[in-house]
């Protein structure tokens, strides 16, 4: 979340590994981070971006493993803010190419959307999807929605998870044959 308070994502390209199951516990202690961090900043947060999602059937409490980027702001009041209940994950290439595939599923599967998301805020409908996606759902949707071999396998490679998404390099998606 950037220093004035809007979301720097859009959570329907975010890859599994950025979301989160938070227990009741870890969810005060995300609510009270970004209580504290409005409050210290004067910055009004995007709630649409940081309001965890909870499954209705299970009652499993899902967030974007997002941050206050404070960088180069001043603390206008002194707050306590808390630590975060997960960690951070830093920007890499894996999530680049997840990005990717999910824009090339849409572009080869006549528009249709993988993890539809509200057209103003640009953030998840249902977080549970994207948390719980593997590579049999990978399969059933693409297999379903992309006609051509060669995009479908291209697909299924950026779309996989992230433990064979970092062997991926974008050398490797521009020598494919699609």
């Amino acid at each position: 979340i950037s220093g004035d308070g809007s979301a720097q994502f859009d959570s329907g390209l975010m890859p599994p590994e950025m979301f989160v199951v938070l227990s009741h516990g870890e969810l005060v202690l995300y609510r009270e981070y970004w209580t504290q961090v409005s409050q210290a900043y004067q910055v009004k947060i995007d709630q649409a971006a940081v309001e965890p999602f909870v499954d209705p059937e299970r009652g499993t409490i899902y967030v974007l493993r997002s941050h206050f980027d404070a960088a180069g702001m001043k603390i206008m009041k002194e707050c306590d803010i808390p630590a975060l209940p997960y960690r951070l994950l830093p920007a890499r290439e894996s999530t680049d190419l997840w990005c990717l595939g999910v824009m090339l599923f849409t572009l080869c599967s006549d528009g249709r959307v993988l993890f539809p998301t509200n057209i103003k805020s640009r953030h998840l409908l249902e977080m549970s999807s994207s948390f719980a996606w593997d590579d049999a759902e990978a399969s059933s949707q693409v297999y379903q929605h992309v006609g051509d071999e060669l995009a479908l396998d291209l697909i299924l490679q950026l779309l996989s998870p992230y433990e064979r998404r970092t062997q991926l390099t974008i050398r490797d998606v521009l020598n494919h044959p699609f």
